[in-house]
């Protein structure tokens, strides 16, 4: 989307009401659209950031996944 990314109000309501969200890789993911729309460069570049700070298994996931994630939740309508 050449506008970038935002949650839907599907995508929220998943958020809010989905017990332990925040565990799975593309409920992170999620998470971090909540605040405004993001185009894919900002995204790339805080989990990149996010990455280097954290170490994690999981933040190395989403990194190294971040346009299928991003593409799974297009198509589920989570995001648009």
């Amino acid at each position: 989307n050449p506008f970038g990314y935002k949650l839907t109000p599907l995508g929220l309501e998943f958020i809010d009401k989905v017990h332990g969200f925040s565990d799975t890789d593309l409920g992170r993911l999620l998470a971090s659209l909540k605040s405004s729309r993001k185009r894919l460069s900002a995204i790339k570049s805080e989990w990149l950031e996010l990455l280097r700070f954290s170490k994690t298994a999981q933040a190395t996931r989403i990194f190294n996944q971040l346009e299928q994630l991003l593409h799974l939740a297009l198509k589920a309508g989570l995001i648009d």
